[in-house]
């Protein structure tokens, strides 16, 4: 009878502990696939405009030049030019910032171990029903 009531007792209480972890999960997660999602959306616009300022600036360029090929060869160049910085330093330019909003995302809300306090809790538990047996 007193075992069942401890095993009653702490299964209830590992539950609402899951539930409240599982409900802070479920927002961390929701939390971070939008800002994947804002991210894929910004880098889209960014690829988008790039393309679009890139032929406006090639037929700027043609008409200055004269020359289709010579305008869109100089803009072709920035382009790859640019493409080469970003790539050389992704790391700081791409992967880390992605890496922390993501990261952040996912652990803004998440309590600390010793801010729950389920073991003691727990032990808590077992000792006041021990005691009144």
């Amino acid at each position: 009878m007193l075992g069942e009531k401890i095993v009653n007792k702490i299964n209830g209480f590992v539950d609402q502990r899951f539930n409240t972890y599982r409900e802070q999960i479920s927002d961390d997660v929701a939390e971070g696939v939008s800002t994947m999602a804002g991210m894929i959306t910004v880098w889209t616009m960014s690829l988008l405009s790039t393309i679009f300022i890139g032929i406006a600036g090639g037929f700027a360029l043609s008409s200055w030049s004269g020359s289709y090929l010579i305008g869109f060869s100089i803009i072709a160049g920035l382009i790859f030019i640019i493409s080469v910085i970003i790539v050389s330093f992704r790391k700081t330019l791409i992967v880390d910032p992605v890496y922390k909003a993501i990261n952040s995302a996912f652990q803004a809300k998440l309590p600390a171990a010793k801010e729950a306090g389920l073991v003691e809790r727990i032990e808590k538990v077992i000792e006041e029903q021990a005691g009144q047996h």
